[in-house]
């Protein structure tokens, strides 16, 4: 009985690894349908690749012995078709992609691999688009460009991602037009200052009196803002002037008083020189005495002394007046550089104020431009028959070709979608084309194609 037992126990143990022996075969079956090739995307199976596509690319094999799916790292991961139409995939090197479907470069990948390697067995290659190349679209939309492709696009899908149709009157682009008139007004009054801070400036390096404003800020005088610069430069002249003035001043005051110092010690100078004289005069007196034994050496030698101090005496002044001379030319040389420097300094804010004068200027024409643009745009938009028409440039057999496109037409990569906005006839010959619309007309020219691309 227990022999029956546990042969009954050893053939129930068997038949449970079998199953479960089974359920992994059929486990790693499913994994490798899911694996094989489903081309991505449904358009996939039909689109060609071409230069810049960006593809996935996952090998992997059958194993039977061992009852699972084998992964080919090596060669499973992205790639990028190059400028050539190739990709480079180890082991088995450059693979031409260009004008093939993915299904038709999983054959060639598959059979690269067993030519080179030599595996008895083909192995499976699933081939995903991750990145398609850009489309491009061109006329009155937002945001004019290129973008990523997208499976099944159309025309009005491309508008979208483009950010729409760029805005119409109906959409209050009088905004923009109050919006420039406003910048317009402001540098108009940049430049009014600008204006009038040179006419200061001016007027300070001719040493003018007053300052002479040209006639384009004497016709706004009645301005009130224009009046308020007019009135702040005329306080800003008058301020330095007197700032200057008053340095100016303070060196002459100090070059007389130097001018005196230097009078006085001359006369001090030959007053001296006259005690000197004197001094000497008595002292060949006394020697003469001296010679003739009527006077002491006592009375010879009180006389060399006094001597000897006047002497010194002139010596001291003559120094006082060198350097009273020095301080004197010191004081021209501090002035002369008052004035250069400040000359200097009026030329150096001259040039930036020219500058920036030059440039407001620039400014306001380009806003004037724009501004008219706008205001001419919002009578154009104002035609409510207009007609909104679209093309795609798309390259045949490598040539370009224009073709006319509807909101539901398909678009593929490295299309370029052209939007127009017809308008009656009078709209048309008023002014220009309307925002970012081309020729009515003919190919895109092939230099344009190319710099797009």
């Amino acid at each position: 009985m227990d022999k029956h037992a546990g042969g009954l126990n050893r053939r129930i143990k068997r038949m449970r690894h079998a199953g479960s022996r089974s359920l992994a075969v059929v486990c790693s079956l499913v994994v490798l349908i899911v694996m094989l090739p489903a081309s991505g995307h449904a358009l996939d199976s039909d689109y060609r690749l071409g230069a810049g596509d960006k593809t996935r690319v996952r090998a992997s094999e059958w194993r039977a012995s061992q009852a699972q799916v084998y992964e080919w790292d090596a060669i499973s991961g992205e790639y990028t078709i190059n400028s050539s139409g190739f990709i480079s995939l180890p082991l088995i090197g450059e693979v031409k992609a260009t004008g093939k479907t993915t299904s038709e470069l999983s054959d060639v990948i598959a059979e690269g691999l067993v030519k080179k390697i030599g595996t008895v067995k083909r192995p499976e290659i699933a081939i995903e688009i991750t990145q398609y190349r850009p489309f491009y679209i061109l006329g009155p939309v937002t945001k004019a460009g290129d973008y990523p492709y997208r499976p099944n696009l159309t025309v009005l899908q491309a508008v979208g991602i483009a950010g729409g149709f760029r805005r119409t009157a109906d959409e209050r682009p009088e905004r923009e037009s109050i919006s420039g008139e406003g910048d317009l007004n402001v540098l108009q009054l940049s430049l009014s200052s600008y204006l009038t801070r040179l006419a200061r400036l001016n007027a300070e390096l001719s040493d003018a009196n007053s300052i002479t404003f040209p006639a384009e800020i004497n016709s706004q005088a009645n301005n009130p803002t224009v009046r308020d610069f007019i009135k702040q430069q005329g306080s800003i002249f008058q301020s330095r002037k007197e700032s200057m003035r008053a340095q100016l001043k303070s060196y002459e005051a100090l070059k007389v008083l130097l001018s005196q110092e230097v009078t006085s010690l001359n006369e001090r100078a030959q007053s001296q020189q006259r005690q000197i004289e004197l001094a000497k005069r008595e002292r060949d007196a006394v020697d003469t005495l001296m010679n003739k034994g009527l006077t002491v050496n006592a009375r010879q030698s009180t006389l060399e002394q006094q001597l000897a101090q006047f002497e010194s005496s002139k010596l001291d002044i003559s120094t006082s007046i060198l350097r009273a001379q020095q301080e004197l030319s010191k004081a021209d040389r501090d002035s002369l550089e008052l004035r250069n420097k400040f000359k200097n300094s009026v030329s150096d804010e001259i040039h930036d104020v020219s500058l920036k004068l030059q440039e407001t200027k620039e400014k306001i024409s380009t806003a004037q431009a724009l501004l008219s643009e706008t205001d001419g745009f919002i009578s154009k938009a104002s035609d409510r028959n207009a007609r909104i028409s679209y093309s795609i440039v798309r390259k045949v057999d490598g040539k370009a070709q224009e073709i006319a496109a509807e909101e539901s037409t398909p678009v593929f990569p490295e299309d370029v979608i052209r939007v127009r906005i017809n308008r009656r006839p009078d709209f048309a010959e008023t002014g220009r084309s309307e925002l970012g619309s081309e020729q009515a007309a003919g190919q895109l020219p092939g230099a344009q194609l190319k710099s797009i691309r």
